[in-house]
């Protein structure tokens, strides 16, 4: 097994907006069966995983964090691995127990799988004798979540506590160079369509506040290139309406089994 680099997660995937949990051989889930009775924890696309570790995991306090990269030509033995990190960490325990164990100032630990990453997040507290896993602290460095080789999330802790998630700077001025390219095109319609790619990622708060900067960016250019937009004489500048942001922060589903 190879570890993950600080704070950097790595799907080298072209990225789809949308993109769901891509299919796997037949058995690979196999050992759910085995391990049911100990929870959730195969997690069903990146949209989940982003919303889980940024609200389930850092929201409630499990600020460090170890990631595993199995070796995808061992898949069938993944059902193994995780049976054992599981119950090596006792990384999946229902709510009773968590208050015990914090009660007694015992740190509770959270085991996840996508694909072939692994996660697990603990939180402050005693840690256990096993402990032998490096894990890093989200309040110290931000914990970039790589979806492909042009597309990142970075989440870190605000001053205030609060989970802060946005896109990395590196993908931010990525998507204005494209809008910028794509409107000296000066084809309105697909302008659009390359905005609303961009509008249909998840939109956690530090996300939405971007993309209305993006909004503002991409009217200025439709702007400097004259573009237009209707049929024959009705044709009219390019306004908001035309880069339409739903600022609402859709709940997807997390796990493969819920």
């Amino acid at each position: 097994m190879q570890n993950g680099n600080l704070g950097i997660l790595i799907f080298w995937r072209r990225l789809e907006f949308g993109l769901g949990r891509p299919k796997e051989s037949p058995g690979v889930f196999s050992h759910h069966l085995e391990v049911m009775c100990m929870g959730q924890y195969l997690v069903a696309s990146w949209q989940g995983l982003l919303q889980y570790i940024s609200k389930n995991m850092f929201g409630n306090g499990y600020y460090y964090w170890h990631l595993t990269e199995l070796p995808v030509q061992r898949q069938n033995k993944w059902g193994e691995i995780d049976r054992k990190l599981i119950k090596k960490y006792d990384g999946i325990i229902d709510k009773f127990k968590r208050h015990r164990r914090k009660a007694k100032g015992e740190a509770n630990f959270r085991y996840i799988r996508f694909e072939q990453y692994v996660f697990i997040f603990h939180t402050l507290g005693t840690l256990p004798d096993v402990y032998d896993d490096p894990f890093y602290d989200v309040r110290e460095n931000p914990f970039i979540l790589k979806i492909s080789d042009s597309v990142s999330f970075k989440i870190r802790i605000n001053g205030d506590g609060k989970v802060n998630v946005s896109f990395t700077t590196d993908t931010y001025q990525g998507f204005k160079a494209m809008l910028h390219n794509v409107a000296k095109t000066q084809n309105a319609g697909l302008l659009k369509k390359t905005f609303s790619h961009i509008n249909g990622i998840p939109s956690p708060a530090g996300v939405l506040r971007q993309k209305k900067d993006l909004v503002d960016y991409v009217i200025r250019q439709a702007e400097k290139n004259q573009l237009r937009i209707g049929d024959g004489k009705k044709k009219r500048k390019m306004n908001r309406q035309d880069f339409w942001i739903n600022t609402k922060s859709k709940t997807v589903k997390v796990f493969v089994d819920e």
